[in-house]
């Protein structure tokens, strides 16, 4: 503690490191008070400075930094996927994320080739539930579901089919809370669809 004087006063000023911290190690306030009113200065002006730095050191929700899926995927990537010409993106807003849908420009609208993207930020720590995925495709009547390595930190795939169509959809996890989708319908052989739902994830993921 040191004495100054202040006109015909004396303050008495103490760093924050005399006194008992907290939180906020790294503070560096100094608190001043006149002797009358050393206990309440005190209080004040740690409540001050601790309550600071908290509010600094808060972290972001993962759903406020979240990124639209169109944005991570480019009408060169759908061709390469599809392996044909595609239409304009849709994106087609969803409850807690954000998807984004592609229609080859060959056949009709209902026997045209797709692929969907779906990318879904938690705020929760997700990291703990990979084998959650594998069950949500297996309750959704997806056959041949497998484990996937080599894309993202955990990945399942699984095939059905959509009138008449075969699909496959590639479900990935990257760090603790993006879970991100992959569905591509209209390509026959199953083996093709993985490899190229794969390929498009490994370029998805550096953006997302």
């Amino acid at each position: 503690m040191n004495a100054k004087g202040c006109g015909d006063r004396t303050l008495f000023c103490f760093p924050l490191g005399d006194v008992p911290r907290l939180a906020a190690p790294e503070l560096s306030c100094v608190i001043c008070f006149y002797p009358m009113n050393l206990r309440l200065a005190l209080s004040i002006a740690l409540l001050s400075c601790l309550f600071t730095g908290l509010v600094v050191l808060a972290p972001v929700p993962a759903s406020a930094a979240a990124k639209d899926a169109c944005s991570l995927i480019t009408s060169a990537d759908a061709q390469a996927a599809l392996g044909e010409p595609v239409s304009p993106p849709r994106n087609e807003p969803r409850p807690g994320a954000s998807a984004c849908r592609f229609r080859s420009t060959q056949g009709s609208a209902l026997s045209a080739k797709t692929l969907t993207v779906t990318a879904h930020y938690s705020d929760t720590d997700v990291s703990g539930n990979d084998t959650g995925m594998a069950d949500s495709l297996k309750a959704a009547g997806y056959k041949n579901v497998q484990q996937i390595s080599g894309v993202g930190d955990a990945a399942v795939w699984g095939t059905n089919s959509m009138m008449g169509r075969p699909m496959g959809e590639l479900t990935l996890r990257k760090g603790k809370n993006l879970i991100l989708t992959i569905i591509i319908s209209g390509i026959p052989d199953e083996a093709t669809a993985l490899a190229r739902a794969k390929a498009l994830a490994a370029t998805i993921l550096p953006k997302a």
